[in-house]
């Protein structure tokens, strides 16, 4: 135990035997269901993105229907709900009667209601769960403990598909068990690449903020090293620009919040340093390296013209983004509706990206998802923003209810970068880990007061 983080006995008491108003069966639900976050690939739901947790949260959603429907909303939940109702109204109005393109609404609607119901069921347990002044230590012990497995099973799996100390074969299983769809590359317990390195960012955080704390050290240690180490041969573009973003932004975070010339002085200089010392590395190992794969390629072409106008993934994650924010202009401000980006993604790709049609002789991602209408934005707030239109103000106004003035440290200002970040890539309305997450920080005692979150209770 934590000097400063005792339980007194009567705390105790409580969450051993009726958590803060939490019975024990669904505080093991709760606990089941964040320990169940990494595993979202499994073939047990018929869509690409399968968070087995899911099962979880409906079994939660159905005993703490009353609690959730009738009890006191926080702030954050109302407006949610507002942002709901207006971006399913407007969606319902598009997709029926302009596009006549009922099956976009229909998936729009069901992961945005799961996302919905996602939020208020941790929004409302969360907000009991805040009565324990160390409610932040255990959420984060929890997910550290979660992602054990998955870090270890994505590490087998490196060695694994890359033939080195493990046969290939154990790679083949690893995939064939969770639901990996790249053969050639490190899934874990994901579906591909790219959902891994937000997996492992995201434990990165999480075990950042308990090394912090002093909680659990050596497990923190060992997960950030594991993570850190499957993450950087991973080759994963995703991974590397979510997580540069996500130091970047920190590393503006603590200058604007440094408290002299000195200091600021220092966190200018340091990175800078690393910067140069990271350039003069690649020019002297990068051009010697015998290129023979698609990641080394990369590696040897870093530069913007390459990576816009020759790799279609690089295509893909910028100009998608780039486009749905374009779609703003549609219907006067009010954007395509909810789930219509692939509708309008060909109209966008011919008329602005013409290119894009042209990688790999036609045949390609960009090809592919226009015939098949299933084209993704990549980003969620640019996906909010060129859907939704000016609705999208109430999203926003949303995630800065969530995230403004709570108490917190450097370490889970850090934790809390790098979940905003991952959504930089991805554009699911339902990502768990991203909206557990908030529901967790929202529920963070406010800076400046003196009394823990009221308790939402029927």
């Amino acid at each position: 135990m934590v000097k400063g983080l005792e339980l007194t006995q009567h705390e105790a008491k409580m969450w051993k035997h009726r958590v803060f108003g939490i019975s024990p069966f669904i505080d093991s639900l709760v606990k089941l269901m964040l320990f169940l976050l990494p595993y979202d690939a499994i073939r047990i739901l018929p869509s690409t993105y399968k968070p087995i947790s899911l099962l979880v949260l409906l079994l939660l959603a159905f005993f703490l229907f009353p609690r959730i429907v009738f009890s006191k909303k926080s702030k954050s939940s109302t407006l949610f709900l507002f942002f709901y109702f207006g971006s399913i109204f407007y969606s319902f109005l598009q997709c029926f009667f302009l596009s006549e393109v009922s099956d976009l609404f229909l998936d729009y609607f069901v992961t945005f209601s799961i996302g919905l119901l996602l939020f208020l069921v941790c929004d409302n347990v969360f907000a009991v769960y805040s009565k324990n002044k160390n409610f932040h230590i255990e959420f984060a012990k929890i997910l550290s403990y979660a992602y054990v497995l998955p870090n270890i099973i994505a590490l087998i799996d490196l060695f694994a598909v890359n033939d080195v100390l493990i046969p290939y074969s154990i790679s083949q299983l690893i995939h064939s068990v969770f639901g990996g769809n790249q053969g050639d590359r490190v899934c874990g317990v994901t579906f591909e690449a790219s959902w891994l390195s937000m997996h492992l960012l995201f434990s990165i955080g999480c075990n950042l903020y308990l090394l912090n704390k002093r909680v659990n050290k050596r497990l923190s240690l060992s997960m950030i090293f594991i993570a850190l180490f499957v993450l950087i041969f991973s080759f994963s573009m995703q991974g590397y620009a979510c997580l540069g973003i996500s130091v970047f932004v920190y590393w503006i975070y603590r200058v604007k919040k440094a408290k002299n010339g000195k200091s600021r002085f220092k966190l200018l200089i340091s990175p800078i340093l690393l910067l140069v010392s990271a350039i003069i590395l690649y020019f002297v190992i990068v051009p010697n390296i015998d290129a023979n794969s698609y990641f080394l390629i990369r590696l040897q072409n870093l530069n913007l013209e390459y990576f816009l106008y020759s790799d279609l993934s690089a295509y893909v994650r910028f100009f998608n983004p780039v486009m749905s924010l374009m779609m703003i202009s549609e219907n006067y401000g009010l954007g395509v509706g909810g789930g219509m980006f692939s509708y309008y993604y060909e109209k966008y790709v011919t008329t602005y990206f013409p290119w894009g049609l042209d990688f790999f002789g036609g045949d390609n991602e960009v090809v592919d998802t226009i015939n098949a209408l299933n084209a993704s934005a990549k980003c969620l707030y640019t996906r909010i923003i060129g859907e939704n239109g000016i609705f999208s103000i109430l999203y926003f106004t949303f995630l800065h209810s969530c995230l403004s003035k709570r108490k917190s440290n450097d370490s889970l200002v850090f934790w809390l970068i790098i979940v905003l970040c991952l959504m930089l890539q991805f554009d699911s309305m339902c990502f768990f880990p991203f909206l557990v997450f908030l529901a967790f920080y929202n529920n963070l005692e406010k800076a400046g007061s003196k009394h823990r979150p009221a308790v939402y209770l029927p």
